[in-house]
Formats: C-alpha cells, sequence, structure tokens
C-alpha cells in the first residue's frame, strides 16, 4: 500500500441542499440528511501546504461542483437555485479536507470518459404500466424510479403503488441499460428478485421480476 501525491477533499450537504432534494422531488417518505452523507463526492487535489490550501485549491471550481451535485439527483436545470456561486455552494455545503490518501490497490488508476453521457442517472416518474391501473400506481406516492449510473454500477431506489425497494446492477455496454437485483416490500411482505432497465426513445422502461414470481413493467419519464 503506497501514500501517493494527493489530497482529498470530500463535499458534504448541509441543510439546504436537503431541503432543495425534498422540494424538487417531493419523494415519500423524504430523503434525511443521514442518507445523503453515506455516500459523499470526494474529489483529488494537489499534495499541498495544508487543509486550508487544499480548500483554497478549489475555489475556482465550486460553481462546477455545484452544478455536479444538483445534476446528480435532478437533470433539469429549471429547478436548480438561479444562484450558483461559490458563496452559495459554501451555504449548500462543507468541505472537508484530509491530507493523506493511501493506494491499496495494485493497480494503475484509470481515469474515466468524463464526457460519456450517464442516462440513466436522475429520477424517473412512472407514468403507467400494462400490470396496473393509475389508481394503484399512486396508492403511497407519486410512483418513481430513482438512478445513480457510475461507469461499473447502476444503483437506486423506487417506490411504485404498495412496492418499494432498493436496486443495484451493472450498466450495459451502450450505457443506456441494465440488470439488477433489488429486495424491498410488497405491503407488509418482503420481496427480492431481478430486473432490467432500458431506454426507448425519451422513456425508461422498468422491470422488475420478482423471485418465483410475478413479472411488472412500468414506462417511465424524467421528471
Amino acid at each position: 500500500m503506497n501514500l501517493i501525491n494527493r489530497g482529498v477533499v470530500v463535499i458534504k450537504p448541509k441543510k439546504p441542499f436537503l431541503e432543495w432534494v425534498d422540494r424538487s422531488l417531493a419523494l415519500s417518505p423524504p430523503v434525511t440528511m443521514e442518507y445523503l452523507q453515506k455516500d459523499c463526492t470526494a474529489i483529488l487535489v494537489p499534495e499541498l501546504y495544508g487543509l486550508e490550501d487544499m480548500l483554497d485549491y478549489l475555489e475556482p471550481f465550486k460553481p462546477m461542483l455545484f452544478e455536479g451535485e444538483l445534476e446528480g439527483w435532478n437533470r433539469d436545470p429549471a429547478t436548480w437555485p438561479q444562484e450558483r456561486t461559490s458563496e452559495t455552494f459554501d451555504a449548500w455545503f462543507e468541505l472537508e479536507a484530509h491530507s493523506e490518501v493511501w493506494d491499496a490497490v495494485d493497480a494503475p488508476v484509470v481515469k474515466e470518459d468524463n464526457e460519456r453521457p450517464l442516462e440513466l442517472t436522475g429520477t424517473w416518474r412512472v407514468i403507467s404500466s400494462p400490470d396496473f391501473d393509475d389508481d394503484y400506481l399512486h396508492m403511497e406516492t407519486t410512483p418513481y424510479v430513482m438512478l445513480r449510473q457510475g461507469e461499473r454500477e447502476v444503483s437506486g431506489e423506487f417506490h411504485i403503488g404498495l412496492i418499494s425497494g432498493s436496486l443495484s446492477g451493472r450498466p450495459g455496454p451502450d450505457g443506456r441499460s441494465s440488470l439488477f437485483s433489488f429486495e424491498g416490500m410488497d405491503e407488509m411482505d418482503p420481496v427480492n428478485g431481478a430486473g432490467t432497465i432500458r431506454l426507448q426513445g425519451e422513456r425508461l422502461i422498468f422491470k422488475l421480476l420478482f423471485h418465483f414470481g410475478d413479472e411488472f413493467t412500468f414506462e417511465c419519464a424524467r421528471a
């Protein structure tokens, strides 16, 4: 394990960001601060003289970082705050700097192509299903599928009618599909199984295949 010549800065959301997420997405139950701070964005920075220098280095990047955090939850800029300055970033986020970074992997660091579109990322509203009527879909909340897409993983949550749960899988080679496993609840019963996601034009087709059970399909539109 080797010490590398980088520092790391972690972006931690504060209350204004939590309030924007809840107001923008209107999820039920609402997102909590505990959930937001479970998996925060980490940024490698040059190895500088002190923690304050590391934070100063990121100062000109704050507006860009701000938009990246917003886009991770809602890709519609119309929902974003109009002021996305460094000062607003500081009100919405806290930066936590660390000076020692160790590399425990015996392999070169691979830099991802940041121009590759993460087309699945975002919140998708369920608009129809061949298996359920509209009354069922809206029984407990506005039905949604919320996805986070990385280079090698797709994760997220969903709540549709009386069915809710979390999912984890891998993106397809085209970046527009995924095969995943899920676990959750159907009414009062625990359920699990597999599923598929694929983009079809501007629509997301979300399919749940219950273990030894039913198969349901949902058509979704980006929130």
